[in-house]
């Protein structure tokens, strides 16, 4: 077999155990996670790692690994959105542009040029002068 063949399998067999880990845990979270992440018990606030909580408790007595796997549903969930969004909104723009011709091209790539020259973070309205704590 040839050499250059069998490393392209075994990368393709890495990225594919990857992608079963990075999109099957999130979406498996129910059955994996051990506790309801938004069950308080003050009785175990701030236990340490046990057999019970694998990565101990808060302060509240919430599991904190059951509220990771939770967790990382959302953190995948947005961006995938996002760029489910643009993708949408870019292929529907350049069509239009494809179709209807010069001018209309022209005033796409302007606004587009205009969104493109500001800075991401002046656009979010990041400011955190406002808040105070340790979450700030």
């Amino acid at each position: 077999m040839n050499p250059s063949l069998e490393s392209s399998r075994k990368f393709l067999v890495l990225i594919c155990f990857l992608a079963l880990c990075f999109f099957g845990v999130p979406i498996s979270v129910p059955l994996l996670a051990p506790l309801d992440p938004l069950d308080l018990s003050m009785y175990e606030s701030l236990k340490a790692p046990s057999s019970e909580h694998v990565f101990g408790t808060e302060r509240l007595g919430r599991d904190l690994f059951s509220r990771i796997l939770y967790g990382a549903r959302i953190s995948l969930k947005v961006p995938l959105t996002l760029v489910e969004s643009v993708c949408l909104i870019g292929t529907l723009l350049g069509s239009t542009a494809g179709f209807l011709g010069y001018k209309t091209d022209s005033l796409i790539m302007r606004l587009s040029d205009i969104t493109i020259s500001f800075p991401s973070m002046n656009l979010s309205g990041h400011d955190s002068s406002h808040r105070s704590g340790w979450y700030a």
